[in-house]
């Protein structure tokens, strides 16, 4: 569940300057700027606008992964989702309620439950995916390419960070 640039076909920064000079003042406007950001995001398409979306992000984000891999392990679906395996099974329990996910007994070892997509979790996982693209294209039309390009470098440069332990 790597995020680097390469993958994601953004070009590497020039240079990186360090930050440890950045005022507080602008660390706590950056933060709240983020958390809003994510908030803001999250109501318009996790499901109270984005006509009237049947998946949140985190939903959605866990069916993307289970149709580009087939299925998925618990543990990896915890990792992926950045969540506790309680809250992943939580994740999974109401998927599988309604029916968009399936659990089976892995075939390598019986222990291991493997989760993976049902037709109906492929369909609503196909009507959602266009209304949250739909919206955040509308968010991105106010941002050149380029400037897109630079937001998910950056994202992805302090994911990647995050993620290997180096902060």
């Amino acid at each position: 569940m790597n995020n680097s640039n390469a993958e994601h076909n953004v070009p590497e920064p020039a240079s990186a300057t360090p930050a440890s000079s950045i005022s507080d003042a602008l660390i706590d406007e950056l933060e709240d700027s983020m958390t809003r950001m994510g908030r803001l995001m999250t109501m318009r398409h996790g499901g109270h606008d984005a006509c009237q979306a049947e998946l949140n992000p985190v939903q959605a984000m866990l069916m993307r992964a289970l149709l580009e891999n087939e299925s998925l392990k618990m543990a990896d679906i915890a990792s992926l989702l950045a969540i506790k395996p309680p809250a992943a099974s939580a994740v999974v329990d109401a998927l599988e309620h309604r029916g968009y996910v399936e659990r089976t007994p892995s075939d390598d070892d019986r222990r291991v439950t493997l989760v993976c997509l049902t037709p109906a979790g492929c369909q609503v996982l196909t009507h959602t995916e266009e209304a949250r693209r739909t919206q955040v294209r509308r968010y991105m039309e106010l941002i050149s390419e380029d400037d897109v390009r630079a937001l998910l470098r950056i994202q992805n440069t302090l994911i990647d960070a995050i993620e290997s332990g180096r902060i």
